[in-house]
């Protein structure tokens, strides 16, 4: 991969959404992949310099919640799929990179084969964003998610676990080992599934964790100062997890099958758990057009199951079908409402809402515009959604030194075409991106 290391930005716009200001006509004076100061445009010019004369600089997108390996589909891919699914999952990272997200979090993949991109990417051998995962997802034999299967041994003995089923017997210490291979092995967070009903409209009920394991799992990663994330959709099992003392720190994805009561956006805003958005996931078929877009114009970023994949859940989507074996068209219909309503009811009680996209099973990767777009709709104002997919979402990971444009901070830094704050879908104008003072990406 050719990249070249980049010491300066001259005459750029600066964004800072942390604090809301904007700054015109500045240098950015970047030094070992640290940004050394912004200051006035010197008009400076040197072989490592980018002119920014018309663009915006923001700090390069943090995705706090994706699965990047996945094979953007609804049925277990075969033995013979990893021919092509390994192609799939580079496209995948790249496309993240490209269009402007320089970190992501990877709350769901197979612990061995995600470390090893994740080692690939922070060396620059892939196009790829910054990797922080979770590894394998903690659940109970046949609990959510009930589609993903083990898998054959060869495969997990070559890519490492993608699902941990905890069992009543012995349960505990299974948890406690897993938890601390997981982080020997590099996980930045542990997740753990609780949802007790599948999606589709008969709510068929599935086995959960008890919360007596959860808090075993939630005390072990805290031991190593590991945040736990909790995966939820329904309210019932919210209200469960509220209800417990549990120091978990994250809730998985908005809710989506009712509105969250007053009490219970209280508790959530009290006990300090950052919730994650994932709207554009649940309510793809909201995106249809935009999808059917990208596929024409960017056929590109999908290997050919994949793109047929895609091709036909946007028909199913336009001739009233069901897109998804895995969720109803209803769930899909009222998903993203819920989500929508109780985003802003949180939003408004001081909750951490991160941005976060949940692709790389059934919506495309990257995109980003897609999310802060719909969260814009559902309450946030430019501002606030571009903070949620920088600064906040730094310090929600742990990584404070991410997603600011100011002196002593990594540079990974976007630029931009167009102002994102007078219209959030600029953020689709992607003219460079540079992770760690290296420009990985340009137009």
């Amino acid at each position: 991969m050719n990249v070249r290391q980049i010491k300066r930005i001259n005459s750029v716009t600066v964004i800072n959404p942390e604090s809301g200001e904007v700054f015109e006509n500045q240098d950015i004076v970047i030094r070992q992949g640290i940004i050394k100061a912004i200051e006035p445009s010197k008009q400076t010019s040197t072989q490592e310099a980018i002119d920014g004369n018309g663009l915006y600089a923001i700090p390069g997108l943090i995705d706090t919640h994706v699965h990047s390996l996945g094979f953007l589909g609804d049925t277990v891919p075969g033995i013979f799929d990893l021919r092509w699914i390994f192609r799939q999952q580079r496209k995948n990272l790249a496309s993240y990179l490209r269009d402007g997200v320089t970190t992501i979090r990877d709350m769901g993949s197979a612990l061995k084969l995600i470390r090893s991109y994740s080692r690939r990417a922070a060396k620059l051998e892939i196009i790829s964003p910054r990797i922080l995962y979770a590894g394998p997802m903690f659940t109970v034999p046949g609990g959510y998610p009930h589609y993903v299967p083990k898998g054959p041994f060869i495969i997990r003995w070559y890519a490492g676990l993608i699902r941990v089923d905890l069992k009543a017997v012995n349960g505990e210490t299974y948890a406690r080992k897993i938890v601390d291979q997981a982080i020997v092995a590099g996980a930045r967070c542990i997740k753990v599934m609780y949802q007790s009903e599948e999606y589709n409209d008969e709510r068929t009920k599935l086995p959960i964790i008890p919360l007596s394991l959860l808090r075993v799992i939630v005390e072990r990663a805290h031991l190593y100062r590991v945040p736990v994330g909790i995966h939820h959709t329904y309210r019932k099992d919210l209200q469960n997890l509220l209800n417990s003392d549990i120091p978990f720190d994250s809730i998985e994805h908005l809710t989506t099958d009712e509105h969250l009561s007053n009490e219970e956006v209280k508790q959530i805003a009290e006990r300090g758990i950052s919730m994650s958005s994932t709207l554009m996931t649940y309510g793809i078929i909201y995106h249809v057009a935009e999808l059917e877009t990208l596929l024409q114009q960017q056929p590109e970023r999908f290997e050919q199951k994949p793109l047929s994949f895609l091709k036909k859940m946007c028909e199913a989507i336009r001739t009233g079908g069901e897109p998804i074996r895995i969720m109803s068209k209803t769930y899909l219909q009222n998903a993203v409402k819920f989500m929508s309503a109780n985003l802003k009811k949180l939003l408004n009680a001081g909750v951490k809402i991160t941005y976060a996209t949940d692709t790389g099973l059934m919506s495309p990767c990257g995109a980003p515009h897609w999310e802060l777009k719909d969260m814009v709709q559902a309450g946030m104002t430019p501002l606030e959604a571009l903070k949620s997919a920088t600064s906040l979402a730094a310090d929600v990971i742990g990584m404070p030194e991410l997603g600011r444009l100011k002196e002593g901070k990594l540079a990974d830094i976007v630029l931009l075409k167009g102002n994102p704050l007078a219209k959030i879908e600029a953020v689709a104008e992607v003219a460079a991106v540079i992770r760690n003072g290296f420009l990985l990406h340009k137009i």
